[in-house]
């Protein structure tokens, strides 16, 4: 829904309309799920907007010191707070 509201240009609304008319049925939790997402990110669009782009200028100088940058809501655990697994050498 993202994609399509972005390069189409189309108003929220037009989006969920087509976007579910086109999928067929749909777990209502999934569905409810996708929504919230997609109307939280368009609420927040601007704010959104801005961080990327504030990020993407750190990025290009490469001012995170020839590290990755990480999220700071996400410390050494990734986004979900898990750690990654690494397969054992054997």
């Amino acid at each position: 829904m993202l994609f399509q509201a972005d390069v189409a240009k189309q108003a929220p609304d037009d989006v969920r309309k087509s976007f579910w008319n086109e999928r067929g049925q749909v777990e209502p939790d999934v569905r409810g799920f996708a929504d919230d997402l997609f109307r939280i990110a368009t609420d927040r669009a601007e704010e959104l907007d801005k961080r990327i782009e504030a990020h993407s200028r750190t990025l290009a100088r490469g001012t995170h010191g020839g590290r990755r940058p990480q999220h700071p809501a996400r410390g050494s655990g990734g986004i979900l707070g898990l750690r990654r697994i690494r397969p054992s050498r054997s």
